[in-house]
C-alpha cells in the first residue's frame, strides 16, 4: 500500500541512487516481486520498451534463451542462437539475454551474444547498458569485449550517468582503475567537457561560448582528482559567475542537475542552486531561480539552499530564496536549522531577516537558548540567562535548552542551565534530559552529565 500511494503521489519511479539502482533494483534484491512486479508495471524501460510492452495478463515469465544467458549455460546458448532465437528480446523486467550474462559475469556467453550481433547498447531495467553494468562492476574481462564490439562508451543512463563516472565511484584507491583506463582510451571523456568545466569554474564567458558552438554536451561533469563530479553550471554558479550561468541555461543546461560528491551529505546530489547559495552569490541564485530550479531541498539528508545560505551567513542570498518559497523552517538530519543558524553570533542580519519573515522575537529567543545549549556556547547562554532568557520554555518540538544540551553532550551547557534553575524533570516526546543522556552513559562526558541531573533531582 505505500508504495502505490507513493506512486500515485507522483513519486518517479525510475529515479536512482548514486551508482544507479531504482526502488526496483532494490526491491528485486529483497526478494519482493510482487512489489518488483508493481513498478516494473507502472513505469520503466526506454520510450521503444514502453511501446512494445505487453499487458500484464499477457506477461511471460523470464524467456529459456535469456535465462540459459543469466545462467551462463554456453551449448544451450549457442543451440537457441543457431535454431534462430531473437536475441534481442526482453524479459518481464525489460532485461535482455546481453545485459543479464554481463550482469552475471558469464564471459563467454558474452562473447556469443557479441558475436551473434545483440544490440550492445540495449537498455536494462535500470536504464543502463551492458557496458555501463560492467564498468559498475570493474570487470575489466567484459569490458574490453564490449568497447571491441563497438559498444558507446559516451551513452548515458535515465539518470544522465555514464559508464566512466559508474567505475570511478566503485574503484578502490586513488589512481584510475583499469577499467577506466579502457574507457578513457575507448574515447568516453571528450576533452572540450573538460575545457568547458575550466571556463566555467574560471568565468571566461567568451571561452565557454566559443565552447559551446561545438555542440557539446553542456551538463557532462569533470571528473576531479576527489571523484567529486561536477557540472559546468555548477562550477560557474558556486564561483558565480552570474553572466556564464546565463549562457549555460541558455545553451540547454538542465538547472537542476545535481553534481556527486563522494563524502558526507554530498554522497548524494548537490545542485548549481545549492552551490550558488552556499558561497553566497545571490545574482547566480536569481538567474537558477529564474530559470525553474528547484528551492526546496533533494531529499532527506540533504541541507536546501536556504540552510546552506544561512549557514554560511549569505543574508542576500537567504532573502532571495524566501521570496521565491523557500521555509524558514527547513531543518537537516543533523538538526541544524534555519532560525537556529540564525541566532549564531554573527548572524544579526539573518537574525533580522527571521523577524521581517514573521518568526516573533519570543520564538526566536528560544530557539537561540536552546541553540546556544546544543552547541555548547555556555559565554551565549550566560548573557542571554543575565538577560532574562526563560530557560524553561521548549522550542516547537518542546525541547528545553536543558534537554538540547543533555542530547548533545554538552556538560559546562548542562550545569550552566541547571544552576540557572533549569526544571530537570521536563519531557519532551517522553523524553527528559536524563533519558536522553542515558542512553550514552557509556561515555565520559554524558555519565557526568547523568551524575549531574540525578545531584538536581532528576529521577527518570
Amino acid at each position: 500500500p505505500l508504495v502505490k500511494t507513493l506512486v500515485k503521489a507522483g513519486v518517479q519511479v525510475g529515479a536512482t541512487d548514486d551508482i544507479g539502482q531504482t526502488a526496483i533494483t532494490f526491491a528485486k534484491s529483497a526478494g519482493h516481486r510482487e512489489v518488483a512486479d508493481y513498478l516494473t508495471a507502472t513505469s520503466m524501460g526506454t520510450p521503444k520498451a514502453k511501446e512494445q510492452r505487453l499487458p500484464r495478463a499477457e506477461w511471460k515469465r523470464r524467456p529459456e534463451f535469456i535465462e540459459a544467458c543469466a545462467e551462463g549455460h554456453h551449448g544451450n546458448v549457442r543451440k537457441a542462437v543457431a535454431a534462430g532465437a531473437d536475441i534481442n528480446a526482453r524479459d518481464e523486467y525489460e532485461r535482455v539475454a546481453l545485459y543479464e550474462a554481463v550482469r552475471r559475469r558469464h564471459v563467454q556467453t558474452v562473447e556469443i551474444l557479441i558475436t551473434a550481433g545483440a544490440d550492445l547498447d540495449a537498455r536494462g531495467d535500470r536504464e543502463e547498458t551492458a557496458l555501463m553494468l560492467a564498468a559498475r562492476d570493474q570487470n575489466e574481462e567484459i569490458v574490453t569485449l564490449l568497447i571491441r564490439a563497438g559498444a558507446d562508451v559516451r551513452a548515458k543512463s535515465a539518470g544522465g550517468t555514464r559508464a566512466l563516472q559508474l567505475a570511478r565511484r566503485r574503484r578502490s584507491g586513488d589512481q584510475p582503475s583499469p577499467v577506466e583506463r579502457l574507457l578513457i582510451d575507448a574515447g568516453a571523456r571528450d576533452p572540450r567537457t573538460e575545457n568547458l568545466c575550466k571556463a566555467s569554474a574560471a568565468g571566461q564567458l567568451q571561452a565557454v561560448q566559443q565552447l559551446l558552438q561545438e555542440k557539446i554536451d553542456v551538463d557532462e561533469p569533470t571528473l576531479l582528482d576527489d571523484d567529486r563530479e561536477l557540472t559546468p553550471l555548477f562550477l560557474a554558479a558556486s564561483a558565480g559567475h552570474a553572466d556564464v550561468v546565463q549562457t549555460l541555461l541558455e545553451a540547454g543546461a538542465a538547472v537542476d542537475a545535481a553534481c556527486f560528491h563522494p563524502h558526507g551529505w554530498r554522497a548524494s546530489r548537490q545542485t548549481p542552486l545549492m552551490g550558488a547559495a552556499q558561497n553566497g552569490h545571490a545574482e547566480a541564485v536569481r538567474r537558477l531561480l529564474a530559470a525553474g530550479a528547484p528551492v526546496g531541498t533533494l531529499g532527506p539528508g540533504t541541507p536546501s539552499p536556504l540552510l546552506l545560505a544561512t549557514q554560511g551567513g549569505h543574508t542576500e542570498v537567504a532573502r532571495v530564496l524566501i521570496k521565491a518559497g523557500a521555509d524558514v523552517e527547513d531543518r537537516d538530519m543533523e538538526g541544524n536549522t534555519v532560525l537556529g543558524l540564525a541566532t549564531e553570533p554573527g548572524h544579526e542580519d539573518l537574525y533580522a531577516l527571521m523577524l521581517e519573515e514573521g518568526v516573533s522575537e519570543e520564538r526566536l529567543q528560544t530557539v537561540a537558548l536552546c541553540w546556544a545549549a546544543r552547541k555548547g556556547n555556555v559565554q551565549k547562554l550566560r548573557q542571554m540567562i543575565a538577560e532574562g532568557a526563560d530557560v524553561n520554555r521548549g522550542d516547537d518540538g518542546g525541547m528545553t535548552a536543558l534537554i538540547h544540551a543533555a542530547h548533545a553532550g554538552q556538560l559546562e551547557a548542562v550545569q550552566v542551565l541547571i544552576e540557572a534553575g533549569s526544571n530537570v524533570s521536563k519531557s519532551a516526546h517522553g523524553f527528559t534530559a536524563l533519558k536522553f543522556a542515558s542512553q550514552l552513559a557509556h561515555e565520559p562526558d554524558y555519565q557526568k552529565i547523568c551524575d549531574l541531573l540525578r545531584e538536581a533531582g532528576a529521577t527518570k
